[in-house]
């Protein structure tokens, strides 16, 4: 039997199951968790939870997960099997928190007979030193992530043992690669209200078999921030940042990039009731950063001057019900690009349940940019839509239903060979899901 068939053969089988009852995890309705309660209980000491996706894809352009397919050639649609698998764990002391996450995604492609899967993992903690002072760090792996989805803003706040998505539906090549991330961050309390925190961060990315414009990518960074509570629900926070990228080995002559910056911003969190709330914050301030020439390009070296910023919006509505937007302004490092890109990008979600069986998850996501270079440099436009659907069935198991949208378009603005510079794909996905809690207590 084919793959399809066989996981065809399993979806029916399973949504013919007799269903008793409300699965449990759709009865509880914790609030903005969906039909599977993720974790992130913070009344559970220890919490483990685990994911699992196996379903029909298809796909209007099937660049860079096929290998069957040259990315220089006629887009090609089609089916694939996909099989995605998360896990989660955190535990909670009175002066500490620990966290590990992992997840993989494998994709088959009958037609091309060709396969493609990603790997990541986060491990994290953060622990109070003494009464004001507060340690964290995470570290980070991945195999083979879908870099491009990098360039549109999170809309999540970091937390111990978070990884970074592999993102297999923004696959645009099959190269292998791994991707190290290494944060660290002390906070003290000088008074009640004032804090002082230092933070680094350090990025690596290594291609497994490195070509003449793909070459590995080092970058790394440090800010240091005072921030200080204004009333209960306002605070402010004035920071200094600096960040550094090597490309290097992306394109001969090219060297290091440089940026020194200085921002202030405003947090606003108002509790609603005891589980909703609504957060907004922002943040401004000017930027110098020093790029190198790059003459085969004709780009000339200098020292540019921007403003960078951000905003994060967040609102918890109705019972079960959540929206979410965040727009950054920032100098990024992609690996997939070969020169630090100055970004505007802006992400939102709408999310909650639309019966108590069922759920519904909106995200899009926009971002323009170009290469950080001062004049004569091309843009770029990529942008993203996708809505998921999920329906409890019995146990803890759930069928799913998800449309995708993602396009980008980089025009005149150097790629890897590989990558293609346009991009255009729609999606729609089929499968069943799963969510276990081995233990939550």
């Amino acid at each position: 039997m084919s793959t399809h068939r066989l996981i065809g053969a399993l979806l029916l089988s399973l949504a013919a199951l007799p269903v008793a009852s409300v699965p449990a995890f759709a009865q509880s309705q914790r609030p903005y968790r969906g039909l599977f309660g993720a974790t992130g209980d913070t009344a559970a000491r220890h919490e483990l939870g685990i994911t699992a996706s196996a379903g029909e894809a298809y796909d209007d352009n099937l660049l860079g997960g096929s290998g069957g397919v040259t990315p220089t050639g006629t887009a090609a649609s089609g089916f694939y099997s996909r099989l995605l698998a998360d896990a989660t764990y955190n535990w909670r002391g009175r002066r500490a928190q620990f966290g590990a996450s992992g997840g993989t995604a494998f994709r088959y492609y009958n037609e091309q007979e060709a396969s493609d899967v990603s790997y990541t993992t986060g491990v994290g903690f953060s622990l109070d030193l003494a009464r004001r002072t507060r340690l964290s760090a995470n570290q980070t792996i991945a195999y083979s992530p879908s870099y491009l989805y990098g360039l549109f803003p999170s809309l999540s706040s970091p937390v111990p043992g978070d990884a970074i998505p592999v993102a297999p539906d923004y696959a645009v090549n099959n190269s292998a690669s791994y991707s190290y991330g290494t944060t660290a961050s002390l906070s003290h309390g000088l008074t009640r209200r004032g804090t002082v925190a230092a933070s680094f961060d350090y990025q690596k990315t290594d291609f497994v078999q490195e070509i003449q414009d793909r070459r590995d990518l080092t970058s790394y960074g440090a800010r240091v921030q005072f921030a200080r509570g204004l009333s209960r629900d306002v605070s402010f926070r004035l920071g200094y940042r600096y960040r550094t990228g090597n490309f290097n080995y992306a394109i001969a002559g090219a060297g290091a990039t440089t940026e020194h910056g200085v921002d202030f911003g405003i947090d606003y969190v108002q509790n609603l009731s005891a589980t909703r709330k609504l957060t907004f914050s922002f943040s401004l301030g000017p930027a110098a950063t020093n790029a190198p020439a790059l003459p085969t390009l004709g780009i000339d070296a200098g020292q540019q001057y921007d403003v960078r910023g951000d905003f994060t919006f967040g609102y918890q509505f109705r019972r079960t019900w959540e929206a979410r937007a965040s727009y950054l302004r920032t100098l990024q490092y992609v690996p997939e690009l070969v020169r630090p890109v100055d970004t505007d990008g802006v992400s939102a979600t709408i999310n909650g349940m639309l019966t108590p069986r069922m759920d519904l998850v909106v995200a899009a996501g926009y971002t323009s940019g170009t290469p950080s270079s001062g004049r004569g440099a091309s843009s770029f436009d990529t942008y993203t839509v996708s809505a998921k659907v999920r329906q409890a069935l019995a146990g803890q198991f759930a069928l799913e239903v998800e449309y995708l949208y993602y396009f980008y378009d980089f025009g005149l603005v150097q790629l890897p060979l590989g990558v293609p510079s346009a991009m255009e794909r729609n999606g729609v996905r089929v499968g069943l899901s799963v969510f276990l809690t081995p233990f939550r207590r």
